[in-house]
């Protein structure tokens, strides 16, 4: 599906502005939630509908909004825009993962792809663990997580809940070489694809100071073929790409393709290590602000889903309108 560059986002404590996400959503009316992805799947025999979300406008402020409130409802509608279904406030689930702390949950899976190569001296290297180290830290904790680092190889760590086995895995000398890019790109995006749709958000967290020059299942001058291949891969599977690129020695139209055609996603570029930990700390924030609504029991003919207030006298006020995917 073709992914345009749409509205910003309001850091809403502040009035700031989010930098933009590539996504779609066809016809929507309402903006208090602005879309990341918004699918049906097959969870335990049973359909499930998932809206990942993130707000816009102060009255979806994680610091006001009340996701417990029992005048929240759910409208189901079908493709002739027929009703199919109510839903009360304690028939969905809702959570905000900046306010979800239960580690028990997993609630997203996500990967930190790493650029090791060696064109990072090091004392940019540290800078570079520095703000990897903040960035872990500040992530809630219904995760599983998982770090890949790249240079002229690629090597992987397996998923875990464990923040100090992947801050581990950060510290970790590793070999500085050449940059095996697109190898290690393509291998986040199929870890990523193991979580299965019961997972509701699944994102990788890419960094890198350089052009793709050692892949050896993605060679350099198979570009056009790899932007296909992600493309296709994070769309099927429902996968954000979150890109750092740092300094002018990085291919920034590539990766900025390859984040605004992913599910989601989005490039961010910094001139110089100092400002990696910024860079970090808007995909951090970015990641607490997100909301997950999930609709049990979804029949299967749902097109579109409703977010809204039922008053007292049974009238609807409608915060968000969004086309499932």
């Amino acid at each position: 599906m073709k992914k345009l560059l749409l509205t910003v986002f309001m850091v809403l404590a502040t009035c700031l502005l989010w930098p933009t996400v590539a996504m779609t959503d066809h016809g929507v009316k309402f903006f208090n939630f602005q879309k990341l992805m918004a699918f049906q799947t097959r969870v335990n025999n049973n359909n499930v509908c998932y809206l990942v979300m993130l707000p816009t406008s102060m009255s979806t402020d994680p610091k006001r909004f009340d996701m417990a409130d029992s005048k929240l409802h759910i409208i189901l509608q079908n493709k002739s825009e027929d009703s199919i279904g109510e839903l009360k406030r304690d028939q969905f689930n809702l959570s905000n993962l900046g306010r979800h702390w239960n580690q028990m949950d997993t609630l997203f899976w996500f990967n930190l792809v790493i650029d090791n190569s060696g064109s990072i001296d090091d004392t940019n290297l540290r800078k570079v663990e520095d703000a990897l180290t903040t960035f872990l830290n500040e992530l809630p904790a219904s995760f599983q997580g998982q770090i890949i680092k790249f240079s002229g190889t690629v090597e992987k760590s397996g998923f875990t809940k464990d923040k100090q086995q992947l801050l581990a895995r950060i510290k970790k000398p590793f070999d500085r070489g050449s940059t095996a890019l697109f190898d290690a790109i393509a291998m986040a995006v199929q870890e990523l694809k193991q979580g299965g749709d019961h997972i509701p958000l699944k994102l990788s967290v890419v960094f890198t100071d350089g052009y793709e020059n050692d892949s050896t299942q993605w060679v350099s001058d198979n570009k056009e073929a790899f932007k296909a291949h992600i493309e296709s891969e994070t769309q099927n599977a429902n996968i954000g790409l979150f890109i750092v690129g740092v300094t002018d020695g990085v291919d920034k139209t590539l990766l900025e393709y390859l984040a605004n055609h992913a599910s989601f996603g989005m490039y961010k570029h910094t001139k110089d290590f100092g400002n990696l930990e910024e860079s970090f700390k808007v995909i951090s924030d970015l990641i607490k602000d997100t909301y997950i609504f999930t609709i049990p029991s979804c029949p299967p003919e749902t097109k579109r889903v409703f977010i809204v207030k039922k008053s007292k006298t049974g009238r609807f006020r409608t915060i968000q309108d969004v086309e499932l995917q």
